[in-house]
């Protein structure tokens, strides 16, 4: 349901005299029989809220005397994701498919914490390599590039250690690779059984020592089938079923960057501003959501673009961005509008060649 041309001065306290009256009617209107709850956001931000989830109203930007679209969308308390958008997260893509290579899942442990451990006597985050330097090979301290997909990781894992996924795997037989590869290892076992999951992007505020420190990160999300909801898992770090508040999303980043609002934390990446890693890990969450799951080393022109600072972007092009960072906040009830906006912006884009295997160095 959408309500349109509602005028109002977004600097006078009048501004919430449409919200009043649109949550009375709302609430008057509503079956007795179901609890509902009312959250209104001006511009991203929450100003009032009733005590059960049902319904969500999402504005936009508000300027003087311009008329504001109210939008009305299905909310509830736990996740209500259909069984549609579930099962487009069980789904494997071209970057998560074992291959011939998936009977290596049969044996692996259920519980998350167990398989999050077993991933990690797999695989070594180029960040910790330091801690093997004497039995890793120098030419071996990043293989991103090499093995951009789940098959290709998995079978050399098998040429270093033919027994597969052991506990005992060494150091030297392990792949030395990031956050991203840890998360398609794991996002791709669970899909494999069947369990929806989903590849996010941001920055870990667990990682350091510092509570301002932001490291650009990629997670899971799982779906906790019991609960009804999502839960986070980081592979890499082994922590499973976390606070959303230890991690940062891109979107909530883009917000506070749009906002000037980012105050002094610290945000460490391979880029060399804030701007522009944000924008990167902004195009590679909606990667992941809509299930391309792109390669983190490529970057579609709009991040390219960037130089300097998001100034360097135009004003449609913030507010392409803008949209993908508001319909990121709620990606279930968003995923055709994701794949609609980047099907529809060839500066979203990232390379349409095929995917190819890359020529493997010899170690």
């Amino acid at each position: 349901m959408k309500i349109q041309s509602v005028f109002f001065k977004k600097s006078s306290y009048l501004r919430l005299i449409p919200f009043i009256c649109l949550f009375t009617f709302l609430t008057v209107g509503c079956s007795k029989k179901e609890k509902t709850y009312y959250a209104i956001e001006i511009s991203g931000n929450l100003v009032g809220y009733s005590k059960t989830i049902s319904t969500h109203i999402r504005l936009g930007y508000l300027t003087t005397f311009q008329p504001v679209e109210l939008e009305v969308l299905d909310y509830r308390q736990k996740d209500h994701s259909s069984n549609d958008v579930l099962n487009k997260f069980r789904q494997l893509s071209q970057y998560t498919d074992p291959g011939k290579y998936a009977y290596l899942y049969d044996e692996l442990p259920k519980p998350l914490d167990q398989l999050c451990a077993l991933v990690k006597k797999q695989l070594i985050h180029p960040f910790d390599a330091g801690e093997f330097a004497n039995k890793i090979p120098k030419d071996r301290t990043s293989e991103d590039q090499e093995f951009p997909t789940v098959s290709q990781m998995l079978e050399e894992l098998l040429k270093r250690d033919r027994n597969g996924f052991v506990t005992s795997r060494k150091p030297e037989d392990r792949l030395v690779v990031a956050c991203v590869h840890h998360s398609m290892l794991f996002a791709s076992i669970l899909r494999h059984r069947g369990i929806p999951v989903r590849i996010r992007a941001g920055f870990a505020k667990y990682i350091g020592d510092s509570k301002n420190l932001r490291i650009s990160h990629v997670i899971c999300e799982v779906w906790d089938n019991e609960r009804n909801t999502w839960i986070l898992v980081d592979p890499d770090r082994q922590k499973v079923d976390f606070s959303r508040h230890e991690f940062e999303f891109a979107h909530e980043t883009w917000s506070l960057l749009r906002n000037n609002s980012l105050g002094d934390k610290q945000y460490v990446s391979r880029y060399g501003n804030v701007d522009s890693v944000t924008a990167h890990l902004l195009c590679h969450d909606l990667s992941y959501v809509i299930g391309t799951e792109e390669p983190y080393w490529e970057d579609p022109p709009i991040v390219s673009k960037i130089n300097y600072g998001i100034t360097d972007l135009s004003e449609p092009e913030l507010l392409v961005l803008d949209k993908i960072a508001g319909y990121l906040k709620d990606p279930d009830n968003h995923l055709n509008d994701l794949v609609k906006i980047q099907r529809e912006k060839p500066f979203l884009r990232f390379s349409e060649e095929p995917l190819s295997s890359p020529a493997k160095s010899t170690h």
